[in-house]
């Protein structure tokens, strides 16, 4: 009998981290979810979830829960790394608060669970870790408007380098997803004037990322542009 692959996707609570959730579970994955402390994913009754509230800000704790994780499902296949925030600000107008919080929200987060969860693919030989990035990082006109956002998701497109840099031996790879932006409820309320047909579903990043995800071999464009 194949044995059934564990995702664990941080910021399940939110627009992309839903769907995604729900894509994963209906594709015969476990899922493992994380969801800020105080916060609930309802709608989704499936013996496959197992959700976690968990400050992902807070490093040992995070250590903690990894551990638990990895006592009680044996591997992790893949992970994917959602949480995050964003915050408009030329450089004019940014603060070393505001560079703080976006750090905090978007790398902190993700390196607190990157650290262990990387050393365990290595372990297995085998791990898929996704980012999404933004397209600030990549583009200095779109970053001007969001200077501490698109300083943070550049740190993880850095981050996704150093994992292929030395994970691709054991056969663990890094993916920046990189939208330019999600067509999500919140995303409309603050765009009501936009063209919503040119924005990606979130639908469609979530089988992107289950794409590379059941990829056998290694996929080399680590940065996907989704714009």
């Amino acid at each position: 009998m194949m044995q059934k692959k564990t995702a664990l996707i941080t910021g399940a609570g939110g627009n992309l981290g839903k769907v995604t959730v729900a894509h994963f579970l209906n594709r015969g994955w476990r899922v493992i979810a994380s969801v800020s402390p105080g916060k609930s994913l309802t709608g989704l009754p499936n013996k496959d979830l197992h959700i976690y509230a968990i400050d992902l800000t807070d490093e040992h704790a995070v250590a903690d829960w990894i551990q638990t994780v990895i006592s009680e499902f044996r591997q992790v296949h893949a992970a994917l790394l959602l949480a995050g925030g964003y915050q408009s600000g030329t450089i004019a107008d940014t603060t070393t608060e505001d560079l703080r919080r976006m750090f905090m929200l978007n790398v902190e987060t993700a390196l607190n669970v990157v650290r262990p969860v990387f050393q365990h693919m290595e372990q297995n030989n085998s791990g898929r870790i996704i980012f999404i990035g933004a397209k600030p990082a990549l583009d200095t006109k779109a970053a001007g408007k969001a200077i501490a956002y698109a300083l943070a998701k550049a740190q993880l497109i850095k981050l996704t380098e150093f994992i292929n840099a030395h994970g691709n031996e054991k056969q663990v790879a890094g993916y920046s997803l990189v939208p330019e932006i999600i067509d999500t409820p919140d995303n409309r309320v603050v765009m009501p004037q936009a063209d919503y047909s040119k924005w990606i579903k979130p639908e469609k990043v979530a089988e992107i990322m289950l794409r590379l995800c059941n990829e056998e071999i290694i996929v080399t464009d680590t940065i996907v542009k989704l714009y």
